[in-house]
């Protein structure tokens, strides 16, 4: 999912004079620019955010309702097809999300990402947003154009308080269809420990099995982008094998944990994958090297 919100946290220089005002929540610079002429649903340049949209992310209530007040398009989306109500779950305003739920706003609508409101928000941690979206009905299960839910994307980026209340809503540890990726492997992939630690916690499976067949073991130690720190991904591996994550579960490629740890160099990686049962025997699929010849 696409974190990139520069277009609309900073004005340039083709912004016009409400717009700048909405972003700064001058409430009465705003009602005089729509007094003098000024149109309720003026848009930037270059990626079309509206007023309502501006005035909703920055947190700015008072120039929300003004807006409103005066009919502005609670559902326009922009150049991403984000809408107010995704800019505020972004920026973790509440009071505005409910104000625009109020006022008509779309609460399951995916923007150019496939992102919905609750993805945003989950991403951010804002859990009150999070609580008024789920009590609003918004889909738990939505996925991204990364195949990943809210709850993924919450384990993501380590947001345990999140991933709680997602799951208290009834968001499932193992999501339908097979192919979207658990919050856990996804939290293992992105070497988020805690996160690892909770969705065990709850009951998640550590042998389910994900993206071509990775379980969330291999998912933790084929991370390669950005580069990952050698000791989050230990730590990872070590509190997998203690919830009985099987360290020879091999993909659909026939690659291993294991493989992929003798492949980066990991002695103590490797070490805790023997300790925790892995076979220095087994042989990988094509490409791979059977990893005995690498000890």
């Amino acid at each position: 999912m696409d974190l990139d919100f520069a277009t609309i946290a900073a004005p340039d220089e083709h912004w016009k004079p409400i717009s700048r005002a909405a972003r700064a929540g001058l409430v009465q610079t705003v009602r005089r620019c729509i007094a003098a002429g000024a149109h309720v649903d003026t848009i930037t340049y270059h990626e079309g955010h509206s007023c309502l949209q501006v005035a909703a992310f920055h947190g700015h209530h008072d120039v929300v309702e003004l807006l409103l007040e005066h009919d502005a398009d609670v559902n326009w989306y922009d150049g991403r097809n984000r809408t107010a109500l995704s800019y505020a779950a972004a920026g973790g305003h509440s009071r505005i999300a409910a104000r625009l739920l109020a006022a008509g706003a779309w609460n399951d609508t995916g923007d150019g990402d496939g992102c919905t409101p609750l993805h945003h928000a989950a991403c951010g941690g804002h859990d009150a947003v999070v609580r008024l979206l789920a009590e609003r009905g918004s889909d738990l299960e939505a996925t991204d154009d990364d195949r990943l839910t809210p709850l993924a994307a919450a384990a993501a980026m380590g947001r345990i308080e999140t991933v709680d209340l997602l799951l208290a809503f009834g968001a499932r540890l193992e999501p339908r269809p097979p192919e979207v990726p658990s919050a856990l492997c996804v939290a293992a992939a992105c070497l988020q420990r805690e996160a690892v630690v909770r969705l065990l916690h709850h009951g998640a499976d550590p042998n389910r099995r994900c993206d071509e067949g990775a379980t969330a073991l291999l998912a933790a130690v084929e991370r390669r982008y950005p580069k990952p720190d050698r000791t989050a991904v230990l730590d990872v591996v070590r509190t997998l094998l203690e919830e009985g994550a099987d360290p020879n579960a091999a993909d659909s490629d026939g690659r291993t944990a294991l493989a992929a740890a003798v492949r980066e160099g990991w002695l103590d990686v490797v070490d805790a994958l023997f300790e925790g049962g892995g076979n220095p025997h087994a042989v990988n699929g094509p490409g791979w090297i059977r990893q005995e010849r690498l000890l």
